[in-house]
């Protein structure tokens, strides 16, 4: 069995203003996979995060800025996305 594959990454940057509902998604292949998005140091996202164990995380409100990243497993191991920064100002959507 072989590890999952990322086949399309988040986007690197994502600035939005204040406020704002975001979606990060990104696409894997392997088998039985599961998903897990927490900020890019390792903690694990709290109020006003939906899809934590999916492909796709929805950030509702943003208020501040953060880094993200999903890790993505299988019986193999686990693999991790590259880390979207996710900045507040002028709308500017940056796609890799």
């Amino acid at each position: 069995m072989a590890l999952p594959l990322i086949e399309v990454q988040p986007e690197h940057v994502f600035s939005v203003p204040p406020g704002e509902d975001i979606a990060l998604s990104l696409l894997a292949s392997g088998y039985n996979l599961t998903y897990q998005w927490s900020y890019a140091d390792g903690s694990i996202l709290g109020r006003g995060h939906e899809g934590v164990t999916t492909p796709t995380l929805k950030i509702q409100g943003v208020e501040e800025a953060g880094s993200y990243q999903c890790a993505v497993s299988n019986p193999a191991g686990t693999i991790h996305s590259n880390i979207t920064n996710v900045t507040i100002g002028e709308y500017l959507h940056v796609i890799p």
